[in-house]
């Protein structure tokens, strides 16, 4: 009986005292899409199975996005860019979470087949930081290109 007492009051100890997680942005703190106008470039990655892979551009190279203000995009890998599509940034139903989150959302037409891709915002300013809406996705750094890179 002592041991099943014990054990019940670790069990609540451990299940109170787990890492807090940020809640989502308000619907009210949702930023002016002008905020995101512009070039970014890439800088690293965290996250994957084990949420520690750290992932940065090799020397030399570079991975951008640009977003205009007709809401189109477009994502180039050292010089040699995609099919341009639309993006919007708006409250939506965090697959991870469940919750209203800020979600960056990037689609395509590639050959009659539209491809969508979500991610959930961090932050917008001179950085932007955007975490894919999966259990195992990475979340992204980039800066405003012209920015100084800090590593």
């Amino acid at each position: 009986m002592k041991y099943a007492i014990i054990a019940c009051a670790c069990a609540v100890l451990l299940g109170s005292s787990g890492c807090k997680k940020e809640g989502p942005v308000p619907a009210s703190h949702v930023p002016a899409l002008t905020v995101i106008f512009g070039g970014w470039q890439w800088v690293s990655s965290v996250g994957g199975l084990t949420g520690k892979q750290v992932e940065t551009a090799p020397a030399g190279s570079e991975y951008t996005y640009r977003f205009d203000r007709d809401s189109s995009f477009v994502e180039c890998h050292n010089g040699q860019c995609s099919v341009p599509g639309k993006f919007s940034l708006r409250m939506e139903k965090s697959l991870l979470f469940g919750d209203q989150r800020l979600t960056l959302v990037l689609r395509r037409n590639i050959g009659g087949v539209v491809e969508r891709t979500r991610y959930l915002v961090e932050e917008i300013s001179d950085e932007l930081r955007i975490n894919d809406d999966s259990p195992d996705g990475f979340g992204n750094r980039y800066v405003r290109k012209g920015a100084h890179l800090n590593q």
